[in-house]
């Protein structure tokens, strides 16, 4: 069993760095007094997340490497029962002094969506044989951040997009990459909040004078950001076809007026919400002619 952990969550880890300690002095798990095993196993994702077999690792003895379970007689860590005798002693005289872990990638970016991320970082560099990328997201009913879930990529992959998200929740995600030597240092992201266009504001009616025309509307519903204003705009009837459209940008509210049009004349109306992530759809038109 795992005694004692050493390296921090994120740590750079090379084949020379100890990462913890195996190994216990008290009474077996089944109680029958002290024996010694060996056994490896790797969990992804926390405790009660997948367990993946990690295959034959390499360990040094005097000097030569060797390769275990197999050095042992098995050809997986499963298959290692308890034994009283006869466990390799192994050390680091096989480790090299240096190792050319690759460089950590750049140009890490997140682009929000609506209930998704998309995460792209620089073209992995040869010898690159794995990307790894990871997201955590923040807990505000405990003030913390969740663990970090791992999920591995292909090694010329450049780019991955998390769906399914919640817009207006923290997210950060950080990426690394994996060579013969061991894995790259992390990069990160700053924490991002998914978030979609706001819904269509919905018209609710316009008012006339004989040069005004008043427009009112519900206001737009946000998703995931915060609605900073609308575009209204109007178009005329000039008899044979339609005036291009007047848009003009205000204040978040409901209603806008324009002022000296045209008397005895049509006009429609629309209106648009705006946010950080871009525009919503257009309002349904609305019409009115104004007095004489």
């Amino acid at each position: 069993h795992m005694d004692s952990i050493a390296a921090p969550d994120g740590a750079l880890v090379t084949p020379a760095t100890k990462i913890g300690e195996i190994g216990d002095k008290s009474l077996a798990c089944n109680g029958s007094g002290t024996v010694n095993y060996l056994h490896f196993e790797v969990v992804h994702n926390g405790m009660h997340g997948d367990r993946v077999n990690p295959g034959q690792l390499k360990a040094c003895i005097n000097g030569r490497t060797i390769r275990l379970p197999r050095a042992i007689g098995y050809d997986g860590w499963n298959q290692v029962p308890y034994r009283l005798i006869g466990l390799p002693r192994t050390d680091s005289s096989c480790v090299p002094g240096s190792f050319a872990t690759p460089a950590r990638p750049s140009g890490v970016r997140a682009r929000i969506g609506n209930e998704q991320v998309a995460v792209s970082w620089s073209l992995p560099p040869s010898g690159v044989s794995k990307v790894m990328i990871a997201v955590a997201d923040y807990r505000p009913s405990r003030g913390v951040w969740s663990g970090w879930t791992y999920k591995r990529l292909d090694d010329s992959t450049s780019s991955y997009t998390y769906r399914n998200l919640y817009n207006g929740h923290p997210y950060r995600f950080k990426v690394a990459f994996h060579g013969a030597d061991g894995y790259s240092r992390w990069a990160g992201t700053p924490t991002v909040e998914p978030a979609g266009t706001p819904l269509a504001p919905r018209y609710r009616w316009a008012r006339v004078t004989k040069t005004t025309l008043e427009m009112c509307w519900y206001r737009s519903e946000r998703r995931g950001t915060p609605v900073t204003g609308y575009q209204v705009a109007y178009r005329q009837d000039l008899g044979s076809r339609w005036s291009s459209w007047h848009v003009t940008r205000i204040d978040p509210m409901g209603r806008h007026t324009w002022t000296d049009l045209r008397s005895r004349t049509r006009f429609e109306v629309k209106v648009r919400g705006m946010s950080a992530v871009g525009p919503s759809p257009w309002s349904q038109i609305g019409s009115a002619t104004t007095n004489r």
